[in-house]
């Protein structure tokens, strides 16, 4: 299970570094690692990783509404009271 997600994780990684460096959205690189990889293609992860799946994607809700938070800035409030 985990050599599966160190699998998906390193190449997505990677695909977003090369996509980076062409200055395209890295998402865009590594949309088609997780389509090619994933449980619907070659099910490179475990099945097993599929049964908390749930709660990574609540993790990666909390971390992407963090980061959200914290890139705001008082000044692009539009004038409204932050």
């Amino acid at each position: 299970m985990a050599l599966g997600l160190a699998i998906l994780v390193i190449l997505g990684r990677l695909m977003d570094f090369l996509f980076c460096k062409l200055r395209i959205s890295g998402l865009v690189g590594m949309m088609p690692v997780s389509g090619v990889l994933g449980p619907s293609a070659l099910t490179v992860p475990d099945l097993g990783l599929l049964a908390f799946s749930a709660d990574m994607r609540m993790i990666a809700l909390i971390v992407i509404l963090l980061r959200v938070g914290f890139g705001l800035h008082k000044e692009t409030c539009g004038g409204l009271e932050c």
